[in-house]
């Protein structure tokens, strides 16, 4: 493993765990939201600033723009107290996100038996949280829901598929497909927060943790092949 990949999965699962211990302590205070997006910014600005040698690293960059602005929407304004609630902007923006991650793997994507086992499995997850999440859902945040909740399987779908192909290198074929299935565990997680008529009530810790800490990792994993030299070659 390369020193900037040690180095990087060193300093944000750290991180992460600084967060997890710190939500359980300080759950929803502004000191909080700070750390977090200041994490998020940081990684940010790593992705930005490293170079880049293959074109699908720097499309993937493209990424992390619209995951900072999602952060700022879902995260950060909420420590501004505004009136209007601004999860829909940050949702919209993760949309984005996700599909310039599809744009880049599916020119990787073979179908075969693996593949569609893999989308059976993905699209079955997802239409058991749809089924569980119904009653807590109406009108255009319906349509919207389940349009996102498309999108992120395919991504995360694509993701898997790009680990059954030969393209890439061992490495970078395993992080983004654990990287995808950390990022949809996550936001699964967020949709059972936000909608479930149990988990949209009242505080969940350990709801909370599984979403950060899929969420830094997955990010920060997806990062480590962004930046990384190793793309097509251990």
């Amino acid at each position: 493993m390369p020193n900037s990949r040690k180095i990087l999965f060193v300093i944000y699962f750290s991180l992460t765990f600084v967060i997890a211990i710190g939500d359980y302590l300080f759950y929803r205070t502004d000191a909080m939201a700070y750390v977090k997006y200041a994490t998020m910014a940081s990684l940010f600005l790593i992705v930005q600033l490293c170079h880049k040698e293959y074109i699908e690293q720097k499309r993937l960059v493209k990424a992390y723009w619209f995951m900072l602005i999602a952060d700022f929407f879902l995260v950060f304004s909420k420590t501004l107290h505004l009136d209007i609630n601004l999860n829909s902007l940050g949702m919209a923006s993760f949309l984005i996100a996700y599909i310039i991650m599809i744009m880049v793997y599916v020119h990787y994507l073979q179908m075969g038996k693996r593949q569609i086992v893999s989308a059976v499995l993905v699209y079955g997850v997802f239409g058991l949280l749809v089924f569980r999440l119904s009653q807590g859902i109406e009108g255009i945040m319906l349509v919207f829901a389940f349009i996102f909740g498309m999108i992120l399987c395919t991504m995360t779908w694509m993701s898997v598929c790009v680990f059954f192909q030969k393209s890439f290198s061992k490495t970078s074929r395993i992080s983004i497909a654990i990287s995808g299935i950390l990022m949809c565990i996550c936001d699964f997680g967020v949709a059972l927060s936000m909608f479930d008529p149990i988990f949209s009530v009242g505080h969940h810790p350990i709801l909370n943790h599984i979403i950060w800490i899929a969420y830094i990792p997955g990010w920060t994993i997806l990062a480590s092949v962004v930046i990384g030299n190793d793309l097509y070659k251990e």
